[in-house]
């Protein structure tokens, strides 16, 4: 059973210790999953992925089976009505774990819409040369919008690359 877990702040006091937090972030280096996830080199250490998790414009969520972590996610404002949304599966948990993964994900952000309004659409932006992550997005039933040229930098190959964008809509027609 897949345990969904946000993070947040209740009176100064946050609902996950800072050492988890970049524990995630040490795990993702060690399953060389980092390039898949940051791939223009944006988080450059553990500190900076905690910040990302603290940070008011982010909704971050690790995701658990039997109380060990199996990912986590986060959203981030795209737009006013638009979210981003970010997934890391951990390896022993790709296939149909990672595809409840996703749904999860997305029942949340249903849930979130229902609780706090202001969302309408999740985007997913992957660069194309990303196969995987593009299956996933369709396995998690995101729909395929378009490609955008040379809309995102790869850090590691220092070159722009091409985003293929994929929607998944929470507003009902």
């Amino acid at each position: 059973m897949i345990t969904t877990h946000a993070y947040s702040i209740h009176d100064g006091i946050p609902s996950m210790r800072d050492s988890f937090v970049m524990t995630l972030y040490d795990r993702m280096i060690d399953e060389r999953l980092y390039r898949s996830v940051f791939f223009d080199r944006s988080m450059s250490d553990r500190f900076a992925f905690l910040a990302l998790a603290k940070r008011e414009s982010t909704l971050f969520f690790v995701e658990t089976i039997q109380n060990t972590p199996a990912g986590f996610f986060w959203l981030d404002r795209a737009g006013m009505r638009a979210w981003h949304i970010h997934f890391c599966i951990f390896r022993e948990h790709w296939g149909e774990t990672a595809t409840a993964m996703g749904h999860e994900a997305f029942r949340v952000a249903r849930h979130l819409r229902e609780a706090i309004g202001g969302i309408d659409v999740i985007v997913g932006i992957i660069p194309t040369w990303n196969r995987f992550a593009r299956a996933y997005a369709l396995r998690v039933g995101m729909q395929p919008t378009g490609t955008i040229p040379h809309y995102l930098y790869d850090g590691h190959d220092q070159t722009s690359v091409d985003a293929a964008v994929y929607a998944y809509t929470l507003k009902e027609e």
